[in-house]
């Protein structure tokens, strides 16, 4: 962190902000598996005190379902974006969701058959697809990512690399689409995008912010040419938060 405190990794003033954030890694820390998250007590009313602060312009996007997130924030006053733009839900409004147009359960069934030949593969399901978590693992990442390609390719998917994890969905959607398609929204318009996160997958809404105008903050330690600025873990974007949060009018 540099400059004048948190407030000075800003594109913008805070009144002409909009900001995206990712979850595992940039909210809270990365765990073993998807379910041993540690969700700090405040981290809800942190979001929704920054949210008030930019007028709504705000949105939590992860690879995640909104159910799951819902889960582990327990509030609907925040706009949620999950499975990567595949479902989105803006707060005071309704849902929206992309056509569920392949077999799911089909699909499923073949990845838990290739995981019992993989010790320590553990398969996800989601609302659009799966992914396959190798963390506690490691040493499976060139052959879980290998099989996870083949797969895709023949059930019409697209590969998403994280950090242990190869995600299998439905084609046509990224972070990067989605924070454009918000951008596009009434009360987003005209306002500057920064978006956070720590991940692969987050390289798309890093991309998409810089195309309009705004710019990105990389969580931990993996290099990224897409963002501008880093900061070194989520209790670091916590302290941004609150600073937005806090700002004056």
């Amino acid at each position: 962190m540099t400059g004048n405190g948190p407030l000075s990794l800003l594109p913008a003033p805070v009144g002409s902000l909009s900001l995206f954030l990712d979850f595992d890694g940039t909210l809270v820390p990365l765990a073993a598996r998807p379910d041993a998250i540690d969700v700090p007590a405040g981290l809800a009313p942190l979001l929704e005190s920054s949210a008030q602060r930019l007028d709504g312009r705000q949105l939590v996007i992860s690879g995640r379902t909104i159910a799951d997130l819902d889960h582990y924030l327990d509030t609907h006053a925040l706009s949620l974006c999950g499975s990567h733009g595949l479902e989105m839900r803006i707060a005071g409004g309704g849902e929206r969701l992309a056509a569920e147009d392949f077999d799911l359960a089909a699909l499923l069934a073949e990845l838990e058959r290739y995981r019992r030949d993989q010790p320590g593969l553990e398969i996800e399901r989601k609302r659009f697809g799966a992914a396959l978590h190798y963390r506690q693992s490691p040493e499976l990442a060139d052959t879980v990512t290998a099989f996870g390609e083949e797969f895709a390719a023949r059930h019409g998917l697209s590969v998403k690399k994280g950090k242990m994890v190869v995600e299998l969905v439905p084609p046509g959607y990224d972070k990067g689409m989605a924070v454009k398609a918000i951008m596009r929204e009434d009360a987003f318009a005209g306002s500057v995008p920064l978006y956070i996160g720590d991940d692969v997958t987050d390289e798309d809404g890093f991309r998409a912010a810089r195309e309009l105008g705004g710019t990105a903050i990389i969580v931990g330690e993996r290099e990224s040419e897409n963002a501008a600025h880093r900061l070194a873990a989520p209790r670091d974007v916590h302290a941004l938060i609150a600073a937005i949060a806090g700002a004056p009018r």
